[in-house]
């Protein structure tokens, strides 16, 4: 297999970065990983020569509302993340899109701003269900027109 490490990404809601560990597994080599929980970050850190391939500081602690991510505008090959699942669980309270975690509208905006070649988002089954199906179609015409839907 073809490793590519040329290619870049950035990971959002990491936790212990398993979206970034398989691309570098792939040769995609990681920029940054975006995650609030100390002990995700600190397991980050630790893993970092497997996901970012070398031991630099590559983790930005901190709640992904207040991320800035428009220094990767244009530099980005891949965006990763699994924004919290709890809004959509089926063991959950099922609150969605009124659910505080709903994280993303926020995943959305760093679409925009960092504009990647291509991006990969993972969320649980329950975000499939009937009961989210208006939702998820808000969801994917917002990716389908990720610039018109900022302008909203």
């Amino acid at each position: 297999m073809a490793l590519h490490q040329d290619l870049t990404s950035l990971e959002l809601f990491a936790g212990g970065g398993g979206l970034a560990l398989g691309a570098s597994k792939c040769g995609v080599r990681g920029l940054l990983a975006v995650e609030w929980d100390e002990d995700s970050c600190d397991t980050l850190r630790l893993n970092s020569t497997q996901i970012f391939h070398d031991r630099g500081a590559h983790v930005w602690h901190g709640d992904v509302k207040d991320f800035d991510a428009k220094p990767f505008s244009n530099k980005l090959d891949l965006l990763l993340g699994g924004p919290p699942c709890q809004p959509f669980s089926n063991g959950g309270q099922k609150s969605g899109f009124s659910d505080s975690r709903d994280m993303f509208p926020e995943y959305i905006r760093i679409l925009n701003e960092t504009r990647p070649k291509a991006f990969l988002i993972e969320n649980v089954k329950g975000l499939s269900s009937a009961r989210f199906s208006e939702y998820l179609s808000y969801i994917k015409l917002q990716l389908q027109y990720v610039e018109a839907a900022q302008r909203l």
